[in-house]
């Protein structure tokens, strides 16, 4: 090999190794900006135009997965509406891309690519890569090159864009997800410090059963461990008790606190709580799965209970475990118009519900635990 041909090949090296060092300072730069961008506003936005400034584009668009479709959620440059539109509208599209999603290089002899010129003329190449974690789709990123008219304008992506805009994405999707995840615990901690005001709330209009919506979670998940339920099924278990007399918040406090028995019509405001408790839980999404047990919990196991008369099977079985633990504390704790009962008289009335106000399963289970 003679000096010039030594002389261009360490060039082309030098060349390798100043773009591999320009791509991971530009990595270590994504890694740091997402990681330290806390609104998934702002970060959606730093995504996208991470990407179109590394690749030059001259437009872009992020969409989110949801509902089976394809979301935007946020656009840079102009005329690319019309193939934003498309993307969002086409079942033909979403149905390809859901299915397999893969990077997808479009040029001038790709199919689609004829298509989506006709929407936007000035289209010379796009780029859409998968934001994904294994196997889940979590959004998609639209990259687009738009005819300038210059000289050293660049019309098409290299494979090192490619390669570089997909770690982006790896990146990218990674620290979406946690964002994600961040801020539903955040809302779902402000959910539950909403709750418990409301649980407190509960237990001043209500005075003869302050600390009756604790205990009845407490015996609840003594009897789902008992019952090997799994965590997830524990937690839905445990927002479900200790919320089972949120409707309560909408009774009359003079029939709440009533020092004697209730009359006909009374009881009938009463029985309304379980719905109301439902109604208040509806807009709260991670308790959707905990609205069944606020509704049910007074449904009888002989169908005779309220407020839909469901039967056996048909109540949800979290519902029925706390309607036993329910009971157990109403029957244990003093009340305005009678003496607590004993802990012997108690269990016995939980026997003689036994298949008709209680599950025969959950009976056996509580009965095991508190005997």
């Amino acid at each position: 090999m003679n000096l010039q041909s030594r002389v261009v090949n360490l060039e082309r090296e030098k060349n390798l190794l100043q773009r591999k060092i320009t791509d991971l300072s530009f990595l270590f730069s994504v890694s740091s900006t997402l990681n330290n961008t806390y609104d998934f506003s702002s970060l959606i936005q730093a995504i996208l135009n991470m990407a179109m400034d590394k690749s030059g584009s001259e437009a872009g668009s992020l969409f989110v997965v949801k509902n089976g479709g394809l979301q935007l959620l946020f656009a840079q440059g102009e005329d690319a509406q019309e193939i934003n539109k498309y993307i969002t509208s086409s079942s033909y599209f979403m149905k390809k891309f859901l299915l397999r999603p893969k990077l997808i290089k479009l040029g001038c002899t790709e199919r689609e690519f004829l298509y989506w010129k006709k929407l936007v003329p000035d289209l010379q190449s796009a780029l859409l890569v998968p934001l994904q974690i294994k196997q889940r789709l979590l959004g998609l990123l639209v990259l687009m090159h738009l005819h300038k008219g210059g000289e050293n304008h660049q019309a098409s992506y290299s494979e090192d864009d490619e390669k570089i805009i997909s770690v982006l994405a790896q990146q990218a999707a990674l620290i979406w997800e946690n964002t994600q995840l961040k801020i539903e615990n955040e809302t779902k901690n402000l959910y539950l410090e909403t709750i418990q005001a409301l649980i407190s709330a509960v237990d001043a209009k209500d005075v003869y059963t302050r600390g009756h919506s604790q205990r009845v979670a407490n015996i609840s998940l003594s009897l789902g461990k008992q019952l090997a339920l799994t965590q997830d099924e524990l937690n839905i278990l445990s927002y479900g008790a200790i919320l089972h007399d949120i409707g309560k918040i909408g009774i009359k406090e003079e029939i709440l606190n009533k020092p004697a028995r209730l009359t006909r019509e009374e009881f009938a405001v009463i029985q309304a709580h379980p719905e109301i408790g439902a109604e208040i839980l509806e807009p709260i999404r991670f308790l959707q799965e905990a609205i069944g047990i606020v509704r049910h919990h007074h449904e009888r196991y002989d169908g005779k209970g309220y407020p839909d008369n469901l039967k056996g099977e048909e109540i949800p079985f979290t519902a029925r475990i706390v309607a036993l633990a329910d009971a157990w504390d109403a029957m244990t704790s003093q009340r305005a118009y009678r003496q607590a009962m004993s802990w012997q008289d108690a269990c016995k009335e939980i026997i003689n519900g036994t298949d008709s106000q209680f599950d025969p399963y959950i009976v056996k289970a509580f009965l095991q635990s508190y005997q």
